[in-house]
């Protein structure tokens, strides 16, 4: 079967991350699953219920007042009712030791087999400096964007690196200025586990051939090529002929 690279077409790091669970304690997971569980909208009965002055009879009049889709070009991650604005909540135990335990020992086992070059333990992964925190921020960064170096103001980069690649949670740049602190230790540590998460996630994908996932063969002969992947070949082919000046396509 021809092999053909995903290239641009296909990025995993503009769409959030489902957060895993696997290094989420038992008894915590449960606590969140059911303290912490939110919806995507639902019945219409339901949401009569939440929302004062709702009435179901006009859903249908007024079905534009309910949309998916932001009306304004700032982040929000309202869903469902118009003019909702909360955030959504992270579902992982960060203020529990034993998750921020495992996370410790998950990010430093990734710095060592990724031959991270400056000193590093259990202990300083504690209570890390700014300065370590940077650090190893930089170099786990510089595995999506090679060549990657610190900037003047990281107080405002980390931010903003972590909401381009889909970071689903809020993360204020006051965090940035007491990083070991008990309060913001946590939610920092969860960030960084997230990002090793899909950077492996990227790194597993780009093993095989992405082709095969998007245009399942429609028989048991898996080294023909689907219908659909014959149709965008040409398509993509011939938009590039097109776009290029030419006027004749085969």
């Amino acid at each position: 079967m021809r092999k053909s690279s995903f290239g641009g077409r296909t990025s995993i790091c503009g769409a959030p991350l489902r957060i895993l669970s696997d290094n989420i304690p038992s008894k915590a997971r449960a606590s969140t699953a059911s303290d912490d569980r939110y919806s995507l909208g639902g019945r219409a009965s339901s949401i009569g219920s939440k929302v004062p002055g709702f009435n179901q009879r006009k859903l249908g009049a007024s079905s534009n007042q309910f949309s998916f889709i932001p009306k304004s070009g700032r982040p929000s991650s309202g869903i469902g009712v118009r003019g909702r604005t909360d955030v959504p909540k992270d579902p992982r135990p960060t203020s529990d030791k034993r998750y921020q335990a495992l996370c410790i020992k998950q990010l430093l086992e990734f710095l060592m087999a990724k031959s991270y070059p400056h000193p590093m333990s259990h202990k300083l992964l504690s209570s890390p400096s700014s300065k370590d925190f940077f650090k190893v921020f930089e170099f786990i960064y510089s595995k999506f964007w090679k060549g990657y170096k610190q900037v003047p103001k990281m107080e405002e980069e980390v931010p903003r690196v972590l909401k381009m690649l889909g970071y689903p949670f809020t993360l204020s740049k006051t965090y940035l200025f007491s990083v070991g602190s008990p309060h913001t230790w946590p939610h920092l540590l969860a960030a960084l586990i997230w990002m090793i998460d899909l950077l492996q996630m990227t790194e597993s994908i780009s093993e095989f051939d992405i082709d095969t996932f998007i245009f399942e063969s429609e028989d048991d002969n898996f080294d023909g090529m689907s219908e659909q992947k014959i149709i965008f070949d040409y398509c993509e082919r011939t938009y590039n002929a097109f776009m290029s000046g030419q006027d004749t396509f085969e």
